[in-house]
């Protein structure tokens, strides 16, 4: 078995005490032993962190183990003069007093002791005093505390202090989730109780606060990488959660305590560059996402981030979903590849959405393309748009991808099928299935879909409500604004006090110049309202499917047709959806290899 310098020393110190004689020979020659009446053992000597050992660490402090726990062991070994009669007595500790688990004497002015707390470990005796790891246990995944007790008084009492033995080892705090499955590789590393820097593989579970432990040293250049196993749609996923070379523990300095994010974050995998895109797996990702978004993390990242999609995300874990990007001071700015997939259960329930103007998969964009990627889920907001100015730039924007845009913003193969619910009571809001409110600048719209239902309604000012399957409004002051619109489809249920729009609930230029630009868009209406076409909307651009000289096959031929043409470089093309909700969603979006 492979020990550390120390162990040697200290095991080979009990095996030259060792006697042949038996504890109760050696109490029963001794003319006056003396029962231990009273046992203190001193708090449990947690560990500290400071701001060199959490550098990637994060942001609350956790000590870990900070007090004895009912079912804890101590390990005690009373012996006399050095050399001769020796007593191995277990102590365990109930919750509030320890009890050994027989009597424990002393032998007149020279009887020492030394206290053991090492939870993987346990001494034996058979063939000579050995110190080893129990069955199951790995090297390097608990504690080893030790004090040498000095001369006993005559008093009857013991006191065990861990704290006056410093630990000789340091420990590093890997911060998770709550009881999951970790692996763990970790180069250049000697876990206590070994001799040598080695890579040291490890597959741990993680606490109820989430945090897994490991013991030892690691030399200079180490590194770490924590794998997590998660529940990825049915299917078992390994996913990278931290990842750093380059790692050192103080040099000379034991007893401290390092700490690793491992925690499902945006950046667990990727640099948000266009090389190395942010690789979002899970939900708890792309709420990470949201979060620092949301916080200005990104502020200073010239021309954005970049982020891409990894598997279908299933967000039913959040019942009220905040948006990506927030107020004009934090958008999203940047990438999002969707790359085919699908985000599911988006829910956003809010009451009094009054104190942000902007709802959806993302809240706010600027100067970001947005592409191949699919939304489900339900926007249900009540009181939004009470406004009492009714200025354009105070309206609330309400969207299934996004909720206000500005800038010049991208939409490719985006499919909204959230459906949405507004009720307001000034109502200054516009909704649209993939944008809401498009504010100055441009927005090009590109093989996207709407077959998401949208329903608004308001009791004061019901005229101001703009609703439409692709642009809820496009308003534009004192600045050239373009919208383009090509080979798009509107398929849902689109309802507003007055005209309900299927493309452009409103396009307007205040003192500017809004260039509109259509082609091979199709649409269809379900409910029994007029499903008009905005001034603004081309007839030659907006095609209705009307079942009989226009039906979706004609659709998809001609949106087919205006894509190779020219966007062959994106590599959409539509086809029939023969899938269980062919009846709501009629064409797919496929994304095809193109030769280069």
């Amino acid at each position: 078995m492979k020990r550390s310098l120390y162990l040697i020393l200290y095991i080979a110190a009990f095996a030259l005490a060792m006697t042949a004689c038996s504890e109760s020979e050696d109490l029963a020659n001794d003319s006056n032993p003396v029962k231990v009446s009273k046992i203190n053992v001193c708090p449990y000597p947690a560990f500290t962190e400071n701001a060199q050992t959490r550098s990637n660490g994060v942001g609350t402090f956790d000590a870990g183990k900070t007090a004895w726990e009912a079912g804890d062991e101590i390990f005690l070994m009373v012996y006399y003069d050095f050399e001769t009669t020796i007593q191995n007595v277990t102590l365990k500790y109930d919750g509030t007093d320890w009890t050994p688990d027989k009597p424990i004497y002393w032998l007149a002015s020279k009887t020492v002791a030394t206290a053991l707390y090492a939870p993987d470990w346990t001494f034996t005796q058979t063939p000579s005093v050995d110190l080893v790891l129990k069955e199951g246990a790995e090297y390097g995944t608990s504690e080893h505390l030790y004090v040498d007790i000095p001369l006993l008084t005559g008093k009857g009492d013991i006191t065990i202090d861990f704290s006056e033995t410093p630990r000789y080892y340091n420990r590093l705090r890997i911060a998770g989730e709550a009881f999951s499955t970790i692996n763990i590789a970790i180069s250049k590393f000697k876990p206590f109780g070994t001799r040598n820097f080695e890579e040291h593989n490890y597959s741990l579970t993680t606490d109820e606060k989430g945090n897994a432990y490991l013991y030892g040293w690691w030399d200079t250049d180490a590194s770490l990488t924590v794998k997590g196993i998660f529940d990825v749609n049915g299917t078992d996923k390994e996913i990278t959660l931290f990842s750093k070379s380059g790692l050192s523990s103080t040099s000379g300095i034991a007893n401290q305590s390092y700490v690793a994010d491992a925690r499902p974050s945006y950046k667990n995998e990727g640099e948000g560059t266009a090389e190395s895109p942010y690789k979002i797996s899970l939900p708890q990702q792309l709420a990470s996402l949201a979060e620092a978004v949301n916080s200005g993390a990104f502020a200073s990242v010239d021309g954005g981030i970049h982020v891409a999609l990894e598997n279908d995300i299933d967000l039913s874990g959040y019942s009220d979903w905040t948006p990506i990007g927030r107020s004009n001071t934090h958008p999203f700015v940047g990438t999002f590849d969707g790359q085919g997939h699908t985000i599911n259960n988006m829910t956003i329930n809010n009451s009094n959405p009054n104190d942000e103007k902007e709802w959806g998969l993302f809240g706010r964009v600027q100067d970001a393309t947005i592409k191949n990627v699919r939304v489900n889920g339900s926007i249900g907001l009540t009181n939004f748009g009470d406004r009492d100015d009714g200025d354009f730039y105070n309206w609330d924007g309400i969207g299934g991808i996004v909720g206000r845009c500005s800038g010049t913003v991208n939409f490719e193969g985006c499919h909204n099928n959230v459906s949405i619910f507004g009720y307001g009571n000034s109502s200054y809001a516009s909704i649209g299935g993939i944008v809401g409110f498009q504010i100055d600048g441009t927005v090009t719209l590109v093989a996207c879909m709407n077959t998401g239902n949208i329903k608004a309604s308001g009791t004061v000012y019901a005229s101001s409500i703009r609703t439409a399957g692709l642009i809820g409004t496009a308003y534009s002051n004192n600045n050239m604004q373009t919208v383009t619109a090509e080979a798009n489809y509107c398929y849902a249920e689109i309802y507003a006090p007055t005209v309900s729009f299927a493309f452009y609930g409103y396009v307007h230029g205040e003192n500017s110049t809004i260039v509109s630009i259509v082609n091979s868009n199709y649409w269809m209406k379900l409910n029994d309202r007029p499903l008009g076409v905005s001034t603004a909307e081309s007839a030659d651009g907006f095609i209705e499917v009307n079942g009989s000289d226009v039906t979706w096959l004609t659709a998809k031929e001609g949106m087919n047709a205006y894509l190779a043409e020219k966007y062959s470089a994106f590599g959409y093309e539509y086809v029939e959806n023969t899938g269980a909700d062919a009846a709501k969603v009629p064409l797919i979006l496929k994304s095809k290899t193109t030769e280069p």
